[in-house]
């Protein structure tokens, strides 16, 4: 975000918990978000109603960086105990069996269908956000900047 604040790039496409000043947002899709353990975790096994918050709250959580504040309270507070800034890292620590983390579905879904994720309590831990496509307000966008819009713009209608 502060690149297309300083104008090193003209778009960003992602989601996050916090609006900053200067940006203009514009919806794009909502995404969701499970919580999820690994095959290799304790967890993976149990039935989903002997699963307890308590059981939950003893658990080692990974976060992403921007999302402690969000993922903590869904986690009833508890502060993770790895955070990191990709969820490529944060798959990867899932998998290990050390941790619970959440992370949006279709990001989990190939090691979901190969048996290597699971989902947790999926009503009750789960939620969405919003991805905007964000520029700089007051830029004016370039001719190509337009034409990959208007492409994205037809994509999104064809998928709904």
């Amino acid at each position: 975000k502060r690149l297309v604040l300083s104008g090193q790039l003209e778009l960003v496409i992602s989601c996050t918990p916090r609006k900053i000043e200067g940006i203009k947002y514009s919806y794009l899709y909502d995404q969701w978000q499970m919580l999820y353990c690994g095959d290799r975790h304790p967890l993976f096994s149990e039935d989903d109603h002997a699963i307890t918050n308590e059981l939950l709250s003893q658990q080692r959580v990974v976060s992403r960086d921007v999302w402690i504040q969000i993922e903590a309270e869904r986690f009833l507070a508890k502060r993770p105990d790895a955070v990191i800034n990709s969820i490529d890292a944060k798959v990867h620590l899932i998998l290990t069996g050390d941790y619970i983390g959440f992370m949006p579905t279709p990001s989990a879904k190939p090691w979901v269908d190969s048996g290597q994720l699971r989902s947790i309590r999926p009503k009750d831990f789960s939620w969405t956000t919003t991805y905007y496509v964000m520029m700089k307000k007051g830029a004016v966008p370039s001719r190509q900047l337009r034409a990959f819009l208007q492409d994205m713009r037809a994509a999104e209608a064809l998928s709904n």
